[in-house]
């Protein structure tokens, strides 16, 4: 396992970017997005969610995504000049086949300030992609938000349902990247092995009850300066109600594939950690 101190911060500009959140899916990454955009020393990228490493490792095909990208690149571009303006319109050519170097350019300009990439598919990435990330960003501060399993996959249950109203419930559950988006089991240990003490696990259950105490965890984590100016912290950020009329099996399917992952979680984390989640 890699050693990494945070009082020894390497920071080079040879690293992609400095932090990456990898999830989990409706643990807390919009609420970790909206707030470290507020913090004076980050500037974040174009658009929310990159979405880079698994459009490669995991087929990921989001149109919405290129476009919010290409139009944002576009946008930045007509406002600036020169080299600036210039990397902006190469991100906006590069939105449908990316590569390195089109990830490098997304983080280019950030002007001597923190930037990170916040993607919460990326959990799932596999050791193939964890690695690439590492490549690209061996200095690299990571964080993953863990929810209670039951409880995550009925949320992002919710969301799926209401953004594609008529989808079978069952065949949601059943698809392979929803399952693995809250695979703990399977992928943390990927995660613990290429980047060792260089990742910060925090239960989402923390972000309600202190969501301060979160920030400056995350800042201690990333190398950021104490910022007392956040507004709104406990704000909550994409949330959706449970869905309702769910059939028993649906939901004994539910508690079938979370037991696993709770089990898990515990073994990994222990009850104090999982008590929070």
């Amino acid at each position: 396992m890699t050693i990494f101190s945070a009082q020894k911060r390497p920071r080079t500009e040879a690293d992609a970017c400095d932090f990456l959140c990898a999830g989990a899916q409706k643990a807390g990454t919009t609420w970790l997005w909206a707030n470290l955009g507020q913090h004076p020393q980050v500037k974040m990228p174009l658009v929310k969610e990159v979405h880079y490493f698994d459009r490669l490792y995991l087929g990921t095909d989001i149109p919405t995504n290129v476009d919010q990208h290409r139009e944002a690149a576009l946008a930045c571009a007509a406002k600036l000049k020169g080299a600036e303006a210039a990397n902006f319109r190469a991100i906006a050519q590069g939105c449908d086949a990316p590569d390195d170097g089109w990830y490098r350019r997304l983080f280019a300009q950030r002007g001597g300030k923190f930037s990170g990439d916040i993607t919460p598919a990326y959990l799932c990435l596999g050791l193939r992609g964890v690695q690439h990330v590492q490549r690209l960003s061996p200095n690299l501060r990571v964080i993953i938000l863990v929810r209670d399993p039951q409880s995550r996959m009925t949320s992002g249950l919710a969301m799926s349902m209401a953004r594609n109203p008529g989808r079978i419930p069952m065949r949601i559950l059943e698809n392979w990247q929803f399952q693995e988006r809250g695979n703990y089991a399977a992928h943390i240990p990927i995660w613990d092995h290429i980047f060792g003490d260089q990742v910060r696990y925090i239960p989402f259950g923390r972000i309600r009850t202190a969501p301060r105490d979160v920030l400056a965890e995350v800042e201690a984590h990333i190398g950021l300066e104490s910022f007392g100016g956040y507004e709104n912290p406990a704000q909550v950020h994409n949330s959706f109600p449970p869905a309702e009329g769910l059939a028993a099996g649906v939901l004994q399917r539910i508690e079938q594939i979370a037991a696993r992952q709770s089990a898990y979680l515990l073994e990994r984390f222990g009850a104090d950690f999982c008590a929070e989640i």
